[in-house]
C-alpha cells in the first residue's frame, strides 16, 4: 500500500477535476472489494494529508482531497436505499442464495461506505 501511496503522491496532479477522478476511483475500488476496505481507508487517511489542494472556483476555503472525498462519500451515502432489501422482481427471478448474496453485496457497499468516510475524518 506504501507503494501505491508513492506513486499516488507523485502524480501530477493539475486540478480538481484530477484530484477528484483519483478520489472516486479510489472510492469505486473500495466499494467494489469491500473485504480491502480497511486498506482502502487507510490509503485514503495517507493520501489525504499529501495531495495538493486548489483554489476554491467559487470563492472561500480551497477545494483539499478531505472536502472531495466527503463529497464523494456523501452523494454514496445519499443514493443508497435505506434499508437492505431485494425488489419485488429480483425476488421473483433469483433463489435464495442469489438473494442472499445481493444482500450481502449491499451491506458490504454499505460497510464500505461507512469505513471510507470515517477515515476520511481521521476517526479510527
Amino acid at each position: 500500500m506504501q507503494t501505491i501511496v508513492e506513486q499516488l503522491v507523485s502524480l501530477d496532479v493539475r486540478d480538481v477535476d484530477e484530484l477528484e477522478l483519483i478520489i472516486s476511483l479510489i472510492f469505486k475500488k473500495a466499494l467494489a472489494e469491500p473485504h480491502y476496505c480497511e486498506t482502502y481507508a487507510n490509503m485514503v487517511f495517507m493520501l489525504k494529508g499529501e495531495m495538493p489542494s486548489f483554489p476554491n472556483p467559487d470563492g472561500g476555503n480551497d477545494v483539499t482531497f478531505k472536502s472531495i472525498l466527503l463529497n464523494v462519500c456523501q452523494n454514496e451515502f445519499e443514493n443508497m436505499p435505506r434499508k437492505i432489501e431485494i425488489s419485488a422482481e429480483e425476488r421473483e427471478q433469483c433463489d435464495q442464495e442469489e438473494l442472499k448474496f445481493k444482500m450481502s453485496q449491499q451491506k458490504a457497499r454499505f460497510l464500505s461506505t461507512a469505513c471510507v468516510k470515517s477515515k476520511s475524518h481521521g476517526c479510527d
